[in-house]
């Protein structure tokens, strides 16, 4: 990406808050009436008041068909599939819930005509030009509609093309959404230099969120590394003009955090390079490292303005050597450190987190370990030099791995149960993170263990940033990237590759669950949380913000970072698989039950075509996808599951291998992708499947029995990418069961894990 300045809107005056987006309900379902011919009139203003259970026009009668309406609608399956008939008509009737009377926003898009009616008044039409772009999605076009308080009726007719023949409708969050909110260009621009990193917020008195970066004109670690803050009033859309918490002249100033304190205060933390220290020596001696922002002095600063401005004076923090620091190529006389880790509070006490480096070398960083700085006055002190500060655990000794494990335990994050325990969980290069619990503010630590999913295998990560943060909900948020295990710690590379493979960004839900200890955090199953369509790009060093009951990310991929808006309906929806809640899944465009049965295909969308909007007609990623669900019979063996190819070999097919495997091939006749599982299949039961592509980050995904396949010790990927230029695999008439499917159900979009661990105990 391009290392030049961004332009980005600022503003520096408060700004008026958003209005709030009004209180519809979008349904689930929708009902589809056809096919009826362009010719046929229009249906009578009192039938378009409420779904009829048929329709009748120009002498054709046609009874309602329910199709789901959290994806793109294919109105050619809705209808009876057949031929393709051009200009051919359907209806969809949509009954909206509105909490009270008022104007709404719909978005709608559709191939390639349509007209729209609201309680029976004609609303909206695309009549003259057409749907104007292969853009089918919420956001293709927008209309206002009057609602009343109560059930409405909204109507659209659509008039198929010469092809294509679907349409896509939703309110004011539907078109929030679309889009796919994932991708990371999706999200708003933070404006920096060309480094930035650490995007953290705290929300100021006055309600503006206040923004730390630490930036520079050249790449990290240069010189002329400094924080900067900004301001915003509409949630990181537009930002006041940064202010330098240091000069970008003077000593390298990094890593920075921070904390506001009940009276308003806000403190920033950070590396200061205080003494200017110009090189450091690794660990062996044999190496110099100019780069110099993870030393020296850890120091704060302050706001009483809401971050308008920081105090002149800097005020450093003493920290406790450690075995670490003595033992360091300089006997502690220059202590390595830095944070990432966000700061909290815990009755009166505040706490920030520090990393120390005990080695320099391979990797950059060799040896570390996370501790803690506890301040019993800082938040109410007036004069802070007077301010006291402790260094936890107790010992000589920090959060390391488990016995036996390597010598990376850094970028600790902590978070505060309701029983005021503290979690921290943090990266290491053994292909896992690892967790810890303190019930006595820092002091103590439970034995380090390799972080667990609720069955007791491990979680996968690599050396990269990962986060825990508890919501005000009193719920828990994970960012992590889902990949490591053995292959991954076993090479002799380890300390350099770790660093990479950062996209996408996963999350895991959380919920509290009691222990004999006490509180202890219940993890549900991956799900991806933002991607770049390059998977080289690394996003990471993320925070979380909330306002008004919705939910915003920060990250940064070191050159350019955002802000993104996670729609609340997703995270809700991890809670409540971490909580074992049922949670309701999409309607499925095609659910048969009948073993060794041949059906009629249903259709699957295109995942890369011509962009119309364009001269040159280049492709364009259509973002869609799909999911399959299998119930094997228990005793499935190996074999074809599913078979979706046509006599030229062109399309899918979902098989078993002998050692119990799931392996997916797509082809087009041009490219062909073959995404293959760990042995996944258990013998003795009734498995039930999950099979996702997904055509954001055009990855593949497999769930078995309500676990997500991460790859365990097989491999260090659980999950693949499909090749990118496949156009589409929907080229049989029909699909091919084996015999050991039970059922199988088609999904216009992939299940969320959340979704699959309802599924799977159905």
């Amino acid at each position: 990406m391009s290392r030049k300045k961004m332009k980005t809107k600022h503003s520096s005056g408060k700004q008026k808050p958003a209005a709030k987006a009004p209180s519809i309900i979008w349904p689930s379902t929708a009902s589809v009436f056809g096919p009826f011919t362009k010719d046929d009139p229009a249906p009578a203003a009192r039938i378009l008041l409420k779904t009829p259970q048929s329709l009748e026009l120009g002498g054709s009668n046609a009874k309602a068909r329910i199709v789901g309406t959290e994806e793109l609608i294919d109105l050619h399956d809705a209808v009876g599939g057949g031929p393709v008939i051009p200009e051919r008509v359907a209806y969809v009737f949509f009954e909206i819930e509105s909490l009270a009377d008022g104007e709404t926003t719909i978005g709608c898009g559709a191939d390639y005509w349509m007209q729209w009616w609201v309680n029976g008044k004609p609303a909206f039409d695309t009549l003259p030009g057409g749907n104007g772009s292969n853009n089918y999605s919420v956001k293709a076009h927008q209309f206002k509609a009057e609602l009343n308080k109560g059930t409405n009726c909204l109507v659209v007719k659509v008039r198929g093309g010469g092809s294509g023949f679907c349409v896509a409708a939703g309110g004011p969050r539907e078109i929030e959404a679309a889009g796919d909110w994932r991708r990371l260009e999706n999200g708003n621009v933070i404006p920096t230099k060309t480094y930035s990193d650490q995007p953290f917020i705290v929300t100021a008195d006055d309600g503006a969120w206040v923004c730390c970066v630490t930036t520079c004109s050249g790449e990290e670690g240069d010189p002329g590394q400094h924080i900067v803050t900004m301001r915003s009033f509409d949630r990181g859309k537009t930002w006041s003009e940064p202010v330098a918490v240091e000069p970008a002249d003077g000593p390298e100033a990094s890593y920075a955090v921070m904390l506001k304190a009940p009276s308003g205060r806000i403190f920033i933390f950070y590396n200061h390079n205080t003494d200017r220290v110009p090189e450091v020596k690794s660990h062996d001696g044999k190496t110099v490292f100019k780069r110099v922002d993870s030393l020296g002095h850890f120091v704060l600063k302050y706001s009483d303005d809401h971050g308008k401005s920081w105090s002149k004076k800097r005020f450093d923090i003493p920290f406790r050597l450690f075995d670490c620091d003595r033992e360091n190529v300089y006997g502690g006389k220059i202590c390595f450190f830095w944070n990432v880790g966000r700061a909290f509070t815990i009755d009166d006490a505040a706490y920030v987190p520090l990393i120390k480096i005990g080695k320099m070398g391979r990797g950059f960083f060799a040896q570390s370990e996370g501790t803690l700085l506890r301040s019993p006055n800082l938040l109410t002190a007036k004069d802070l030099s007077q301010v006291t500060w402790e260094t936890l655990p107790e010992g000589d000794i920090g959060l390391r791995t488990p016995p036996g494990g390597g010598p990376i335990s850094e970028e600790q994050s902590y978070t505060v149960l309701s029983d005021k325990s503290i979690y921290a969980v943090y990266r290491t290069i053994d292909g896992h993170p690892v967790e810890a619990y303190s019930r006595d503010g820092g002091r103590h630590w439970t034995q380090p263990r390799y972080m667990q999913y609720p069955d007791g295998s491990r979680v996968k990560h690599p050396r990269a940033a990962n986060f825990v943060w508890r919501c005000e909900n009193g719920k828990f948020l994970y960012w992590f990237h889902n990949h490591g295990g053995r292959h991954l710690a076993s090479r002799s590379n380890v300390c350099e590759i770790a660093y990479n493979n950062r996209n996408p960004v996963w999350v895991l839900g959380g919920v509290e669950a009691d222990s004999p200890d006490g509180k202890i955090i219940r993890w549900g199953q991956p799900d991806i949380l933002l991607y770049n369509d390059d998977p080289l790009i690394k996003m990471s060093y993320p925070d979380l913000a909330e306002a008004d009951g919705e939910y915003y990310v920060t990250e940064t991929q070191k050159t350019t970072a955002r802000v993104h808006k996670i729609p609340k309906s997703f995270l809700e929806k991890l809670w409540n698989a971490a909580a074992g809640i049922p949670i309701p899944t999409p309607v499925p465009r095609l659910n048969c039950m009948e073993p060794g049965a041949s059906v009629k295909a249903p259709g699957l969308p295109v995942l890369f075509e011509k962009d119309l909007q364009t001269a040159d007609g280049r492709g364009v990623h259509t973002r869609r996808g799909f999911g399959f669900e299998l119930r094997l019979r228990s005793d499935a063996k190996s074999g074809i599951l599913l078979d979706g190819m046509n006599s030229e070999g062109n399309g899918f097919s979902l098989d078993v291998t002998a050692d119990g495997r799931l392996e997916l091939f797509m082809g087009d006749g041009q490219c062909e992708s073959r995404c293959v599982s760990e042995p996944l299949l258990k013998s003795g039961i009734e498995n039930h499947l999950v099979v996702n592509v997904d055509g954001g980050p055009g990855i593949v995904s497999f769930i078995a029995n309500g676990k997500f396949c991460d790859g365990g010790d097989d491999r260090q990927f659980g999950w693949s990418r499909y090749n990118p230029w496949l156009q589409r695999i929907d080229f049989a008439g029909e699909w091919k069961l084996g015999g050991a499917v039970k059922s199988l159900r088609l999904y216009g979009r992939p299940l969320l894990s959340a979704e699959a661990l309802t599924r799977s105990i159905i």
